[in-house]
């Protein structure tokens, strides 16, 4: 008897291979380790700001010219003790009576032209300003401003 052909055994169809699961990403890498951070520094202490300078009293500059008789005897003190000015004894005279003397009209007090008339002859009413119009003091001049500034002042001399 004949036997039917075998036939080879019918195999299941094949699947392709199953891949795994793809991997979850590589996280990225930790930074080294850093050192611990220091505290700040507490701020360096600073000098107490100085206290400002006391105004003095008394600024003996001011009025030092007539010192004997315009400062109250507390100015005299105090000035005396520190600034050496306006001292018992002292022989300065109350007023320099050649100080501003061109301007004597505008720039000196009344008391210091009273002194000065009285003590040096100059600062008088009735004077000249010898200064103004010197240049051209033979033609400009009055006789009386000729001969009042050649007397005080040796200007205008003929």
């Amino acid at each position: 008897p004949t036997m039917p052909p075998t036939m080879p055994p019918t195999m299941p169809p094949t699947m392709p291979p199953t891949m795994p699961p793809t991997p979850p990403p590589t996280p990225p890498p930790k930074p080294p380790p850093q050192p611990p951070t220091q505290p700040p520094l507490p701020p360096m202490p600073t000098a107490a700001p100085m206290p400002p300078t006391p105004k003095p009293p008394f600024d003996c500059g001011v009025g030092y010219e007539a010192w004997s008789t315009v400062w109250t005897a507390a100015k005299k003190d105090w000035c005396c003790a520190h600034a050496r000015r306006g001292c018992p004894g002292d022989t300065q005279l109350p007023y320099d009576c050649s100080l501003g003397l061109k301007n004597w009209k505008q720039g000196w007090s009344e008391p210091k032209k009273q002194w000065c008339c009285q003590h040096a002859q100059v600062g008088c009413p009735g004077q000249y300003d010898c200064a103004a119009g010197f240049a051209n003091w033979a033609a400009g001049w009055s006789v009386a401003k000729k001969q009042w500034c050649c007397e005080h002042e040796g200007k205008g001399c003929a």
